[in-house]
C-alpha cells in the first residue's frame, strides 16, 4: 500500500488508528460531519491507495460529496457505492482507484482517479475525476496534500502529466489547481451521456 506522510505527521510517528463508523444509522454521513477529533499529541494527516477495508469510509465521503455539489438529488445509498467499488476491485477494466485522506484517523477527504495509456510518449497520464474534502476540514491542507500525493504517485510510476476539469464558475477550485502550478489548456470538453450513448450503441450494432 502507497502511503504519503505530511506536515503535522512527524517522521517514524504512527498514523492514528482508523476509526470505523456504525454504518445501521439512518444518516450516517451524519455522523462524520459531526465526530469531534480525537486528541493526541499533534495532528495526523494520512494518505494512502485504498483497498477493500476502506470501501465504507469511501461510500460515506461520497455521500457528503453528492449532498454538498447535488443538494437537490438523494445520494447514492452506502451498499450501491460499496458495491461499485466491489467491483472496481474485481474487474481491472473499470481502472479505477482512490486515494484517501484521514485526519487523526478520521476520513476527511479523497481523491478519485484513473491512469490512462499511451499518453505523450507514452508516459500516460492521471485523469483526476473526483477531489473531495469535507467542508468543515478545510483549511487543514488536505487538497493540496492529495494532489502532492498524486504527483509522487505519477513520478514513482513514470507517469507524465495529470488531466483534469473544473467548472468555470468554480473560482475558488481554479485557483487552487493553478496555486499548484497547472495550466488552463486550450481544448474543448466533449461529453456524451445518457440516451446519446445508447444511441451511440445501437448505431454501431447496426441498429440505428
Amino acid at each position: 500500500m502507497v502511503r504519503g506522510q505530511f506536515p503535522g505527521l512527524r517522521r517514524g510517528q504512527e498514523a492514528a488508528p482508523r476509526h470505523r463508523f456504525d454504518h445501521s444509522e439512518a444518516d450516517p454521513v451524519q455522523e462524520v460531519l459531526a465526530l469531534k477529533r480525537q486528541p493526541m499529541a499533534g495532528d495526523a494527516l494520512d494518505i494512502s491507495l485504498t483497498g477493500p477495508g476502506d470501501h465504507a469510509d469511501i461510500a460515506l465521503l461520497n455521500q457528503a460529496m453528492d449532498r454538498h455539489y447535488n443538494p437537490d438529488l438523494a445520494p447514492n445509498s452506502i451498499e450501491e457505492v460499496t458495491d461499485l467499488l466491489g467491483r472496481i476491485d474485481r474487474e481491472r477494466r473499470f481502472g479505477t482507484q482512490f486515494a484517501l485522506a484521514r485526519h487523526d484517523g478520521r476520513p476527511v477527504g479523497f481523491a478519485a482517479f484513473a491512469v490512462i495509456h499511451p499518453g505523450r510518449r507514452l508516459n500516460g497520464l492521471i485523469f483526476l475525476k473526483d477531489l473531495f474534502v469535507l467542508p468543515e476540514s478545510r483549511g487543514l491542507s488536505v487538497g493540496e496534500s492529495l494532489m502532492r500525493f498524486l504527483a509522487r504517485f505519477a513520478v514513482d510510476n513514470g507517469i507524465g502529466r495529470i488531466d483534469l476539469t473544473a467548472e468555470p464558475h468554480n473560482q475558488g477550485a481554479i485557483r487552487f489547481y493553478e496555486r499548484l502550478g497547472m495550466t488552463v489548456r486550450p481544448a474543448i470538453f466533449y461529453r456524451l451521456d445518457g440516451e446519446a450513448v445508447e444511441k451511440l450503441a445501437r448505431i454501431s450494432e447496426g441498429k440505428g
